[in-house]
Order: C-alpha cells, then structure tokens, then sequence
C-alpha cells in the first residue's frame, strides 16, 4: 500500500482567530487505505496522534503547542506491512494497524507503552464539529497523574471519572503523566470529561442500592448540577452501607465548603455484594444530582470532548536515565514553549477585598490611593459582577 509523508509547514493557513494559533511543523505520515489516522514526528520522544479528516488536521492551529520543533530531531524511518505501518525514530515505535485505524506506541526498550483500545466520533450539539472521544488500554497497576488543580481530594485518576472544566478553585491543564512511563497532551479545547463513568445509578429516591459483583477500588462522579453551571452547590455527601455487614462509607464527604464544584468524584474500596445508596448533594436551583460509578475492571485511560473537527493529543515518552517523570514533563514544556513572565504590573501591588458592591466604590478607593500616594497596580473588582448568570465557570 501507498503511505504518504508531509511536512505540515507546507499547510500553513492563516492564523486562527484566536491570534496565538501556531503552524505545527512536525512531520506527518499516514497511509492511503487510513487516511483518517495520522502520525506525526516531532522529536525522538514525542509522536503527535490525530484522529480525522486530513483537511481538518492540515487546518488545525494549536494554541498550546509551539512551532519550534527542530527539524534535525525529526529523523525517522518508515516500514510497512500489508496490514501495519510503523514509523520509528532513535527512541520510540509507533505501529498504525491499517484494518482499525488504532495506534500503539512505545519506546525501544519495550516501556512508556500506549495502546488506543477505540475512537468515536459522534453527533456535536456544536454545529460542524464532532463529539470526539479516544481510549487507550489501561493496565491495572497503572497510576494516572497531572491534569490540572482539583478540590477532590484525589491525586491518581485511574479509572476516576472527572469532568474537565475551570471553576472556581479549579484549573485544568489537559496533561496527564503515567506510572507507565508515557505523557498523554490532549490539545482540544472544549469542555472535556476524562474516564467518563460506565454506569449511572438512577437515584428516584433517597435510598438506592447498587450491587457489585466485583472487589476493589469503586470511582464514583456526583453531578449535582446536570447541564447547568453555578448551582452554588456547597455539599456533596455519598454514602454506602454494606447491607450484610453493616459497615459504613464515604467515596466523598463535602460539607458545607464553599465554591464546589458542581462534578465531584470520589473512590473507595467496596468488597462485591449489595450497598444501600444514599447521597445528599443540594444545590440552590432544587436540580436533581446525578451519580455515576466506574468498575474496578474499568482499565482504560479515556477523554472526550464535546467540540472538535479532530482527535489530536501528544503522546510523551519518557527518556533518559533518572526520574522518568522529570524527562516526561521535559517534553511537554519541549512541546509547549518556556514560560514567558509576566508584565512588570503583576509583580506590583494587588489591591483585593471582599468585595466591591459596585462601580462608584471601587472608582472611589482607587482615587484614594491616588490621593495618599500608595502605588497600586491592580484592583481585584472580585465577585457578584455577573448579576443573575451565577458562580461559574463561565466568569472563570
């Protein structure tokens, strides 16, 4: 069969309007029998996989990934098979199976590996755009790390259901590290949910009861605010009771804190058997919460997002001697730039309070700063400007 190899600089479009949109000048390859899957080299250890039209993939301008990728680095070769295409460069394989479209990726020695278990492309309620959604195989020891700031308690998201979203207290940096020896980047930018949950739990009453017939670690995701923002929800309690023995337990336990997120998940250890369900999550518009579980057999690493012409995500191996995350997180800041500093402004003096009621006020005590010579370089308006649209996430 016939494989193609492109250079993406030869598609540069003009930018985005988004105005920081970059051209990606990794080298792409894909095959005339899957033209819909693509691999692209970008350095020894990173390989960039998209899923979709090639139209929408030579269109696509990353707002996150950089275009400083050295050409020297992108040394690679070529082989295939009649049913397999696989490209290598000096540390890492990435296999194309030509008959499902699906990738895996590893590096030489056999680590940081990456299997894609499926690909759906579905219905957008945005229109011209898909709801995209990709699966990798997840073995069972495997740890998931990264992704952002999260109020939930948790550090490892394997199989953890988690709706990716700023809110307030919140702050999503769709990167994950694993135990496996791999980074997954996933550059899409519409609201995004990771491992979403198999099986939701209908609570018509107060007292449900879920029956598992395996043992092990059980996540769980709390909705309790279904396709709205800013409830002002400020708890989430969940309670199982094991019906033989009695015993008590909390996956997660939110009371009375303020600035919840309206998705909140928890996990713990449930022996199989028959659990009373009961979960208080109120919030102030009376919606219904929902409540979702994932399985201990669960075993995939998953993302969705609800807007995208493509699937297209970073796949990271881990290099070098030492610790193998340091070399992961080397690459994305490879993929992504250095951070660059701030204005000179935000290192001055930020003037903050709890809150100004409105504009006369805060005009007001920046003319009072004025008047006692105090240099101030910022003034925080803070909160309850967004009248009757409510907490968030949108003013995040």
């Amino acid at each position: 069969f016939l494989y193609f190899i492109e250079n993406e600089m030869q598609f540069v479009v003009a930018a985005s309007v988004l105005g920081a949109a970059l051209a990606n000048p990794c080298v792409m390859v894909y095959t005339e029998e899957m033209p819909r899957t693509q691999l692209h080299v970008c350095s020894q250890t990173i390989v960039r996989v998209t899923h979709g039209d090639l139209a929408d993939v030579r269109k696509k301008r990353s707002v996150a990934v950089g275009d400083n990728w050295d050409p020297q680095g992108q040394h690679h070769t070529v082989t295939n098979t009649s049913t397999t295409l696989t490209l290598e460069t000096t540390q890492v394989i990435a296999t194309l199976d030509i008959g499902t479209g699906l990738s895996y990726l590893r590096t030489k020695d056999g680590g940081s590996q990456l299997e894609e278990a499926a690909v759906t492309f579905s219905k957008s309620t945005t229109p011209g755009l898909y709801d995209v959604k990709q699966s990798w195989k997840s073995p069972p020891q495997e740890a998931i790390y990264g992704g952002g700031q999260f109020q939930n308690g948790l550090a490892n998201w394997k199989s953890v259901p988690l709706t990716l979203i700023q809110y307030n207290t919140e702050a999503i940096v769709p990167f994950f590290i694993s135990t496996s020896g791999y980074g997954i980047m996933w550059d899409i930018y519409s609201l995004s949910h990771l491992n979403e949950a198999s099986q939701e739990l209908v609570l018509d009453s107060k007292n449900e009861t879920l029956y598992t017939a395996e043992s092990g670690l059980h996540t769980f995701l709390i909705d309790s605010c279904p396709g709205q923002w800013g409830c002002e929800t400020s708890v989430a309690i969940l309670t199982l009771t094991n019906v033989a023995s009695g015993e008590v337990i909390y996956p997660q336990y939110w009371n009375g804190l303020a600035n919840m997120p309206v998705a909140i998940p928890g996990r713990c250890h449930l022996e199989s058997g028959t659990y009373k369900v009961h979960l208080n999550a109120t919030n102030m518009r009376g919606t219904r919460s929902r409540l979702f579980v994932n399985p201990p057999s669960y075993n995939l690493l998953t993302l969705r997002s609800e807007a995208s012409p493509i699937i297209d995500y970073y796949y990271i191996a881990k290099s070098g001697g030492g610790n193998p995350f340091d070399s992961i997180i080397r690459g994305y800041r490879e993929a992504t730039g250095p951070a660059k500093l701030y204005s000179r402004k935000t290192y001055g003096f930020w003037q903050c309070k709890n809150h100004y009621h409105n504009q006369s006020e805060l005009l007001s005590a920046a003319a009072k700063f004025r008047q006692l010579k105090i240099p101030v370089d910022n003034i925080v308006q803070d909160w309850m400007y967004w009248g009757s649209l409510g907490w968030g996430p949108h003013w995040d």
